[in-house]
């Protein structure tokens, strides 16, 4: 039976909704992830605002803390934060075949833990409307040719409409997903995504964390470095700090960071006293259905 043009083209643009809210249900990002989701941005809000502080410094202080274990970590958290938000960071150097096989849980699990279609860019988002168009448009050629059901380039050619209507449900799925956000994720969150942006606006942190690479030999004495590898920064130290004798560092930076602390401060707080209080609200369910079968 033939199915008009148009009720098809509902079907999928229905179909790109629906991929669109299945993309976010079996990410980090749905519902049942908040804490997690928040105790990760917690995290990686504290390494940018950390790297914010080091830059900031003269240049011979900033690589003195490129050098210690806070660093790296807070550049692995940063770059986590990046990942997550779906910003090309570039691939951590690795060592061999050992490198790359530590890191294949890790790209796994980052994958299973993101969404795939509603971060993608406008043109993206129509490619893999596309694509997910002619993969169905090849089970049809395949059921042609072994069962002679179905016709290939007929389904090839409404491909030219079902894609772009594929492609507007995933736009309007997004655009849903948004709105939701912004009314029912928690102000404490908010308010962490709105820390997150205006450390990373400028670009800085995020040419930081691309740039660094670990030094394997480095000797500090009394706060200078006297040997070591090349560090990876940003093209001029000065891109970092204007000058290294304590003069001007870069406003923006500064006037973001003698902020941030006392509000990740507070938001911590908050956080805390979000999870003792769900703690205590489960005990008491607990107890009370705990009491229930107890009169029996």
């Amino acid at each position: 039976m033939d199915v008009p043009m148009y009720q098809e083209a509902i079907a999928h643009y229905f179909s790109g909704v629906a991929i669109s809210f299945g993309d976010r249900m079996f990410s980090k990002n749905a519902k049942k992830h908040t804490e997690r989701r928040m105790g990760d941005k917690l995290k990686g809000v504290e390494a940018l605002q950390y790297l914010t502080e080091v830059g900031l410094n003269t240049e011979a202080e900033i690589r003195t803390a490129m050098t210690t274990k806070e660093y790296r970590d807070a550049i692995r958290n940063a770059r986590e934060y990046f990942r997550s938000n779906s910003v090309d960071v570039g691939r951590e150097p690795n060592r061999g075949v050992r490198g790359l096989a530590a890191k294949i849980p890790e790209l796994i699990a980052q994958y299973k833990d993101s969404e795939r279609i509603n971060p993608l860019s406008i043109r993206r988002k129509l490619a893999a409307a596309f694509g997910l168009e002619f993969l169905l448009d090849a089970s049809v050629a395949v059921s042609q040719v072994f069962w002679g059901k179905g016709n290939a380039i007929t389904a090839i050619g409404e491909s030219l409409y079902q894609g772009p209507c594929m492609f507007a449900g995933f736009a309007t799925g997004r655009g849903l997903l948004y709105i939701k956000d912004g009314l029912f994720r928690s102000k404490e969150e908010k308010e962490l995504d709105k820390i997150a942006k205006e450390l990373t606006k400028d670009g800085r942190l995020l040419e930081i964390v691309k740039g660094y690479s670990p030094t394997e030999k480095v000797k500090v004495i009394e706060g200078k470095i006297v040997e070591s590898k090349p560090i990876a920064m940003l093209k001029e130290p000065q891109e970092i700090a204007t000058n290294t004798d304590g003069g001007d560092r870069p406003s923006i930076l500064e006037k973001v960071a003698g902020t941030v602390n006392e509000r990740i401060g507070k938001l911590r707080s908050s956080i805390e006293e979000r999870k003792r209080r769900k703690a205590e609200e489960e005990e008491k369910r607990r107890t009370e259905l705990r009491s229930k079968y107890d009169r029996y």
